[in-house]
């Protein structure tokens, strides 16, 4: 029986920001709660400060569902184009875009020594990766508005490319 080629590959900056914040996510939803129900029964508590419990909780939910959309993020391929699917935006590039693909490795292009201390840990899976590039004649959107929704380890630093980074490409 012949294998089906696989059409999906999860965007590896996404699954890894999904997988460090989805605890903290959860774990504020009822902090948040906690505190609403502890600063009614503490009287050295401002009663002011239980409303700072519902913010909380709403920050909580907001970040656990975008961990969730970014724990689904991938990109896709079809016959005349490729679709990347971040957690809000999907951008599809058409094939008659693409001037060049090769593969680089992901530290020429984002060095680690460059890199914070808390990108270096969280993104530590990365740093040795050889990734795809696609340089485009343009991008099919506005380039501040792709930057606006996409992760920045998804675009060549210095001209009109994306970096697919994408565990088994090859």
């Amino acid at each position: 029986m012949v294998e089906k080629q696989k059409t999906r590959f999860k965007l590896l900056p996404y699954q890894m920001l999904a997988r460090r914040w989805m605890l903290p996510a959860i774990l504020l939803i009822p902090a948040g709660f906690a505190l609403r129900w502890c600063v009614p029964r503490f009287p050295q508590l401002n009663p002011a400060s239980a409303d700072l419990g519902w913010l909380i909780s709403i920050v909580g939910v907001l970040l656990a569902v975008y961990t969730l959309l970014a724990h689904q993020s991938y990109v896709s391929f079809h016959k005349d184009h490729f679709v990347i699917h971040p957690p809000f935006h999907p951008m599809a590039v058409s094939y008659n875009r693409i001037k060049l693909v090769h593969p680089i490795e992901f530290n020429l292009l984002f060095p680690q020594q460059k890199a914070k201390n808390s990108q270096y840990r969280l993104y530590d899976k990365i740093w040795g990766k050889t990734v795809p590039v696609v340089m485009l004649d343009g991008f099919p959107l506005p380039r501040w508005w792709v930057k606006l929704w996409f992760h920045p380890f998804l675009f060549h630093p210095n001209e009109n490319g994306i970096l697919l980074v994408v565990d088994d490409w090859m």
